[in-house]
C-alpha cells in the first residue's frame, strides 16, 4: 500500500496480483502524476513484502533441514 492506505495492491506471494483499490479522494483529474507515484509506490510495497516473506520461508526451511540433521534422534531415517 502507499500514501496511508490510499493506494493499496492485493497480490499473491507468487505475483498474481489480485485487486487495486484507491480511495476516491487522491483521484485528482488535474494531477494524474500523483496518483501514478501512489500506484508505483504501492507496487512497490507489494513486491518487497513478497521478498520478505520468501526469504523468511527460505531461512524457516534452513531451520527444519538442520533440524533433520539430529541423527536419528527424534526416530527419523
Amino acid at each position: 500500500q502507499s500514501g496511508g492506505g490510499a493506494v493499496t495492491i492485493a497480490v499473491s506471494g507468487g505475483f498474481e496480483f489480485q485487486g487495486v483499490t484507491i480511495r476516491p479522494d487522491v483521484i485528482d483529474p488535474d494531477d494524474p502524476s500523483m496518483l501514478e507515484d501512489l500506484v508505483l509506490a504501492a507496487l512497490r510495497d507489494a513486491a518487497t513484502r513478497i521478498a520478505e516473506l520468501q526469504a523468511e520461508a527460505e531461512r524457516l526451511a534452513g531451520l527444519g533441514d538442520s533440524l533433520g540433521g539430529l541423527g536419528g534422534l527424534f526416530g527419523g531415517a
